[in-house]
């Protein structure tokens, strides 16, 4: 996992604006990606139709109007500040024709 963590990282700081983990291990992924993101000092958050969008260390409630992915994209969109957010689930609605504007 230190290989990993260090690639991750890398991949971060070097402001790819997409980074796709295809795993059945969404727990150990996370983690993962919580720990890359503290090391470069930037926030992490995670999206899923459940919760919408939340900081990924706080269980619950999302921010409000966040819970569709179109609604999602509109708001990380808007943001000017660094981070990383983790999008579990996106790829079922790619095909959506109104995300494709984002």
């Amino acid at each position: 996992m230190a290989g990993t963590l260090h690639d991750l990282r890398l991949l971060i700081i070097s402001r790819h604006p997409i980074i796709t983990i295809e795993t059945s291990e969404e727990e150990r992924a996370l983690a993962c990606v919580r720990q890359a993101v503290e090391r470069v000092s930037q926030q992490c958050f995670v999206w899923n139709l459940v919760n919408g969008l939340r900081v990924a260390a706080k269980e619950g409630a999302g921010f409000p109007q966040t819970a569709k992915p179109a609604d999602v994209l509109a708001y990380i969109a808007k943001q000017s500040w660094p981070a990383v957010f983790v999008m579990e689930e996106l790829c079922v609605h790619l095909k959506d024709a109104t995300l494709q504007q984002y």
